[in-house]
């Protein structure tokens, strides 16, 4: 009885920091990450973003899951003797001719190759989907 009244408290406790740890931000301008066919939702992004829920627990383990696994994918390439010259550099920007940002990014690092620093982005996948994928255009089939 004891280790499960225990297990009950952890699972409690973690739900508390997850929900905690789960904020909703203000956006100025379209981000890279949510670009997308209806731009009267992209609008309402940044208009309205106080309306939008922050993260459930669920999707913000999710996302603090992927965090560690792009620490240990960036250690191994380190390890397989892979430079990398940006390890989450600061956001980027594209400004229109008057200057004006219109979008705004970020990516994961940059690793250096044959002379070249070349942008990535680390991402993690359900392994069912994962065996799914054979091109980049697989990736257009999964949310």
């Amino acid at each position: 009885m004891i280790a499960q009244e225990l297990s009950k408290e952890i699972i409690e406790r973690r739900e508390r920091r997850l929900v905690n740890d789960a904020k909703v931000y203000p956006k100025n301008h379209p981000t890279a990450s949510s670009l997308e066919e209806c731009s009267r939702r992209m609008v309402y992004e940044i208009t309205n973003w106080r309306l939008r829920p922050p993260f459930e627990s669920y999707v913000q383990a999710r996302l603090e899951e992927g965090k560690k696994q792009e620490n240990r994918v960036i250690q191994e390439l380190l390890n397989l003797g892979f430079t990398i010259t940006e390890n989450n550099p600061p956001p980027f920007e594209i400004r229109d001719r008057q200057g004006r940002i219109i979008l705004r990014g970020m990516i994961d690092g940059k690793c250096l190759w044959q002379d070249k620093k070349v942008p990535f982005e680390i991402k993690s996948v359900d392994k069912n989907i994962f065996s799914a994928l054979e091109d980049v255009s697989d990736f257009n089939k999964y949310f």
